[in-house]
């Protein structure tokens, strides 16, 4: 027997071998379904973690800050009534023409005194140039809070099909009938 004759032998006796595996034999099965007869069917219960949002509030301190009225225009009676005081007063100095300068400028002078005080007013400045004030407000948020609980996660089944008793498990409740695979394997000869 030369070399080439023993690897054609050895191929076949393999492929032989290969051809009686299930895998190989597989296309000769029959598979078909059937529905079984449910004797009895117990659920399968789990401990499970459930949240339950819960909402949870407490007060808490909030600084603000009034800074004055804002938009509010000035009458201007601060700028005008604080000129005719520096005006008149600045007329009570000097005579002639230093008079008239210091009629002019107690008028600039008490102007620019009024005008400052009307700012100061309208802006509500006081103290420190503003109000500062504490408001306590609620403040909430969400929270889950976990309990346990049991679960049904599926069911142990049993079942009957032509004489023979079967157990299987499903995620469904399988009502009074489960549907079963049937396959059909030729025997050898």
């Amino acid at each position: 027997m030369t070399v080439s004759s023993f690897k054609q032998v050895g191929l076949a006796c393999l492929a032989g071998a290969l051809m009686a595996t299930p895998a190989f034999a597989a296309h000769d099965r029959q598979v078909e379904y059937d529905f079984a007869q449910v004797v009895d069917a117990q659920p399968i219960f789990a401990e499970v973690q459930v949240a339950d949002p819960e909402r949870v509030c407490w007060s808490e301190p909030v600084r603000y800050v009034d800074r004055g009225h804002r938009g509010h225009q000035s009458s201007g009676a601060g700028t005008v009534i604080g000129g005719l005081i520096g005006g008149a007063i600045g007329n009570q100095f000097g005579h002639g023409r230093g008079r008239a300068a210091a009629t002019a400028a107690g008028l600039l002078i008490g102007a620019s005194i009024g005008s400052e005080h009307d700012r100061y007013n309208d802006r509500g400045y006081r103290g420190r140039g503003h109000r500062e004030y504490v408001r306590h407000e609620e403040v909430c948020e969400y929270r889950d809070q976990y309990r346990t609980e049991r679960e049904v996660v599926g069911y142990d089944v049993t079942y009957e099909y032509n004489g023979r008793v079967g157990h299987t498990r499903t995620e469904l409740p399988p009502g009074q009938e489960i549907r079963v695979r049937v396959s059909v394997d030729p025997v050898g000869y």
